[in-house]
């Protein structure tokens, strides 16, 4: 009668245990890399932003968002900042030299413009550069795509006010996104040689663009790797 009783707790304590396990597989971790040199800390959200999650990719599925592929030999980081919805190394050439970074960016409304944050971003050189601009559409959206390079001023703090680093021959490759949710930011900052590495793949990125919630289109399909590149 005793050992009757102790199983019976036994089975009850095994089903109270195990109420709360959770049956879906654990979200995937960021993946880790060097740290980039830009060390922003974490700054406050502007009025009107969405909230998002310090240190985490922030999801693009949402009705309206752009969605995208990156590249799989870019690295998925933590965000350096709380503005950022996603963040990625792109690694040098030679896999040793230092690398570019892109931010990935979305405010509800207008954003500031294409123009007005163009213009901000040019005046990150110091000084001004002959930029290269593009319009394209792509999946169903106006997308600019934007180049520049000069010596680039980068700076501690992810807002204005921040301790400004000379960065010469660097570049700046972006492009801005016009989706139902409004637009969305992919801007690359880093050594020339390191983001003209990455072009094409940067091409292949926006050449996905869709909007969550229509019809997804093709995925360009992935680049080879280029002679002489790690992988």
């Amino acid at each position: 009668m005793k050992s009757s009783f102790t199983l019976a707790l036994l089975i009850v304590s095994f089903a109270g245990c195990n109420k709360n396990v959770s049956t879906e597989p654990p979200p995937p971790l960021p993946a880790t890399s060097t740290k980039l040199p830009s060390g922003q800390p974490t700054g406050k959200l502007p009025p009107g932003h969405p909230p998002t999650v310090a240190g985490k990719v922030a999801p693009t599925a949402s009705k309206g968002h752009v969605r995208f592929q990156a590249p799989p030999e870019w690295k998925a980081e933590k965000p350096d900042n709380s503005m950022r919805r996603a963040q990625y190394r792109m690694p040098a050439k030679d896999g040793k030299s230092e690398a570019a970074t892109l931010a990935v960016f979305h405010f509800p409304g207008s954003g500031g413009g294409v123009l007005g944050n163009l213009k901000r971003w040019y005046g990150q050189f110091k000084s001004p550069p002959q930029p290269k601009e593009e319009k394209r559409k792509v999946g169903g959206m106006d997308v600019t795509v934007a180049y520049a390079t000069g010596i680039y001023m980068l700076s501690s703090a992810p807002m204005a006010g921040g301790k400004k680093t000379e960065k010469p021959n660097w570049a700046l490759l972006a492009a801005i996104a016009h989706s139902p949710s409004g637009p969305w930011f992919f801007k690359v900052v880093g050594p020339k040689e390191t983001v003209d590495f990455h072009r094409a793949r940067f091409d292949a990125l926006v050449n996905s663009f869709t909007v969550a919630g229509e019809a997804k289109k093709k995925i360009a399909p992935a680049l080879p790797a280029s002679k002489g590149e790690k992988k």
